[in-house]
């Protein structure tokens, strides 16, 4: 027999808030997966199934919990005092109040022909973002274009081809206002 209805505690949920962050770097980034080969070079972390540089969320919300709290590794443990936002990103004991998600590429500079550099993204990482974008509450403003192999949408270039690195791809357009 089950207990009424008006006897079960009533729960809220409360639908979590989102917020994508873009970021931009201005220095060389190498994110290791912190495994080393050799002497020096370790191997660039990457996602499973598309092999895409990634940043680990691990690593991100690290970061962000070292600028903001810094790091208390040289204090003796029971001299160290709580941080207010040390409940944001957890302990051993106890979960943090925010999630950090893997930093993923969606635009990458690519050396041209023409300007020293243009950036470059693909329908793959467009689609990935518009999805983001719309779990996440913000909606998305574009439509994910439709681009052929081999062929490049571009934004105020003109002729037929474009060099990037070392491949020559033919233009098939321009890219729609929305996406830039």
């Amino acid at each position: 027999m089950s207990a009424p209805e008006t006897m079960l505690p009533q729960v809220q949920t409360q639908q979590p808030k989102a917020h994508l962050i873009g970021y931009l770097t201005e220095q060389p980034l190498h994110p290791g997966t912190g495994q080393a080969l050799g002497a020096i070079d370790q191997p660039v972390a990457r996602e499973g199934g598309s092999n895409i540089p990634v940043i680990p969320g691990s690593s991100h919300k690290g970061s962000i919990k070292h600028a903001i709290i810094g790091s208390q590794d040289d204090v003796k443990e029971k001299e160290r005092k709580p941080h207010p936002y040390a409940g944001l990103f957890g302990d051993t004991d106890a979960e943090g109040g925010v999630l950090f998600s893997d930093i993923r590429l969606i635009l990458l500079p690519i050396r041209s022909s023409v300007g020293s550099y243009k950036w470059a993204t693909c329908p793959y990482l467009l689609e990935r973002l518009s999805r983001d974008l719309k779990r996440s509450g913000h909606g998305c403003s574009f439509e994910v274009p439709a681009v052929p192999d081999g062929k490049v949408l571009t934004k105020g270039e003109t002729g037929d081809r474009i060099y990037l690195e070392e491949l020559t791809f033919t233009i098939a357009g321009a890219v729609d206002e929305t996406i830039r």
